[in-house]
């Protein structure tokens, strides 16, 4: 999937003295590639199947990514191999369940029992604060230290039957879904590494592109795995 950005910034704002930062064009470049980079990261946790593109009708290729956006669908993206369900219809308006922590293992050895050993926990900001309640949060041990008036409340690190999983909160993971990785089996491809050009300038004022080629490799999907039709 091909991933661009472009920047204008007028000759005015190239030409007077802005507060704070020494140049509009380095200050505008930076934003970019901020906002590709965001592009990027929720398309290979969003999508959810791969699309060939179509030139008459104006509409670019699509990666697969891991599908963590369809609250339904248990075939879409490649976490479609080990899904737990909680859905009672498959529809957006089927009853969905709270995340427990018998669900949370049950995937984890569902990825386990297909030969996969994840180690990381991918959630969004609601299920991240049911998984820092589970009731194993009680036996949790840490360092003290009697002048630190810190309250820990959260839990980044679960050890279970399966191994060690890294509890990692994702703006991007839907709230109805979660994910468990086997991150040394995936990695971003890159066809085309992030590169800027040029363009014509249109009128009074400075043009330019970022654009960069990529993909979701999947070297053993099975590893992994996602719970869908959370509450």
């Amino acid at each position: 999937q091909i991933f661009t950005k472009e920047l204008e910034v007028s000759r005015t704002q190239m030409a007077v003295s802005t507060a704070g930062r020494a140049s509009e064009w380095t200050y505008q470049m930076n934003k970019k590639m901020k906002e590709l980079a965001r592009d990027i990261e929720s398309q290979l946790i969003l999508s959810t199947a791969q699309a060939a593109g179509n030139m008459a009708t104006d509409v670019g290729r699509q990666l697969e990514g891991l599908g963590l956006g369809d609250v339904t669908n248990a075939t879409a993206g490649y976490l479609s191999s080990n899904v737990v369900s909680l859905l009672t219809t498959a529809s957006a308006t089927g009853t969905r369940k709270n995340l427990t922590e018998t669900v949370f293992n049950n995937l984890l050895e569902n990825c386990w029992t297909a030969g996969g050993n994840p180690d990381a926990i991918h959630v969004g900001g609601y299920n991240k604060r049911v998984v820092s309640s589970f009731s194993a949060n009680a036996t949790r041990t840490a360092s003290v230290d009697f002048g630190d008036t810190r309250l820990q409340a959260a839990v980044d690190v679960y050890q279970s039957d399966f191994g060690i999983v890294k509890i990692l909160l994702n703006r991007y993971v839907s709230s109805t879904n979660l994910a468990a990785i086997e991150t040394a089996h995936w990695k971003v491809a890159e066809l085309r590494p992030v590169s800027f050009s040029r363009l014509a300038n249109t009128g009074d004022r400075e043009h330019g592109q970022l654009v960069t080629e990529l993909t979701l490799a999947a070297y053993a999907p099975t590893s992994s795995g996602k719970v869908i039709g959370l509450a």
